[in-house]
């Protein structure tokens, strides 16, 4: 496990995977006596191996894995949360929306905390909003906002990151809403003019 953090570190990221498989493999020999540590540290270096090496598929489903296993180890609420919403991150910047509407909707279903709710909420709305379900977006954003909390107890999220969180809210609300309003003035029929001018 260190050696595999260590690699990571140095950006040796095959020598990594390497040392992820050694550990895994010894995990499985020895009737998962290391299970948690596998899960919470092993499969962390392995997924961030493959991110970093540009394997995005790879990397979803080691993170996927490790996200879901979470909780059969008493990992928080905010934590397990947390780990759904980063994987969001990537689809979204791999353009794969579906999965990340999907991938947030699991982060929405975690007990966390409010603003733990409220951070898988807007990675929700975030994602629906680069799908192009605007209305649905909207809904989200507005029920984080109805929803609003400023206390962080616990998370380990800092008042600069729920500062930066609730500025991220605002702005994709704003932008949602205008595209929404846009959206209507297109649709909305316009009066026709008869050939004196006049209106129809």
């Amino acid at each position: 496990t260190c050696c595999a953090a260590e690699c990571l570190k140095a950006e040796e990221y095959q020598a990594t995977l390497e040392h992820t498989k050694s550990a895994i493999k010894l995990n499985e020999t020895w009737d998962r006596m290391w299970q948690e540590s596998v899960v919470m540290y092993v499969l962390d270096s392995e997924k961030e191996a493959w991110l970093r090496l540009g394997d995005f598929s790879r990397y979803l489903d080691v993170a996927k894995h490790r996200a879901r296993a979470m909780a059969e180890f008493g990992r928080t609420g905010y934590e397990r949360a947390q780990a759904f919403c980063e994987i969001v991150a990537v689809q979204l910047e791999i353009n794969d929306y579906v999965d990340a509407v999907a991938t947030s909707r699991e982060a929405i279903a975690v007990d966390a905390p409010r603003v733990g709710g409220l951070y898988a909420r807007l990675t929700l709305g975030t994602a629906l909003m680069a799908a192009g379900h605007i209305r649905e977006a909207v809904r989200e954003f507005e029920r984080c906002e109805s929803e609003w909390t400023t206390s962080i107890d616990g998370t380990e999220m800092s008042e600069a990151e729920l500062a930066r969180m609730r500025h991220s809210l605002d702005h994709n609300l704003s932008v949602c809403r205008l595209r929404l309003a846009e959206k209507r003035r297109v649709e909305t029929p316009t009066s026709g003019t008869s050939e004196e001018g006049q209106t129809l």
